[in-house]
């Protein structure tokens, strides 16, 4: 009796532990998502302080569109769409992690942008 418990408890812990290629990919997704949700949070709080500034709104909205641009081209560089190669099933998840760590470097950079240093004049 005691070797079968032993048998189905590891079953129940190994199966409750693996994952599909799909749960990963699902998983990656919505950790872009909640990445990219506080990316959009910290630039609509730049965009609030600095309402009255046209002229650096202007520019940070052109900075902001231009590295949205080099997320992407830096992602199909990475992982391009067709590219057939032995992890092609995992392109969705190494694509979304990729694009997780760029967004994630982008928020550091912005929230360089929103505090302030006392004597530091060139922030």
């Amino acid at each position: 009796m005691k070797p079968i418990l032993v048998f189905l408890f590891t079953c129940f812990s190994l199966s409750s532990y693996s994952q599909t290629q799909f749960d990963m990919d699902t998983m990656q997704y919505h950790r872009v998502q909640k990445a990219e949700k506080k990316l959009n949070k910290i630039y609509n709080q730049i965009l609030n302080e600095n309402k009255n500034d046209t002229l650096y709104l202007k520019n940070f909205k052109y900075a902001q569109s231009q590295w949205l641009k080099f997320c992407n081209a830096q992602i199909e560089v990475k992982f391009p769409k067709g590219y057939e190669n032995k992890q092609r099933r995992m392109r969705s998840m190494c694509y979304n992690y990729y694009k997780e760590y760029l967004t994630n470097q982008r928020i550091k950079e912005l929230k360089e942008m929103i505090i302030s240093v006392e004597g530091d004049v060139c922030r």
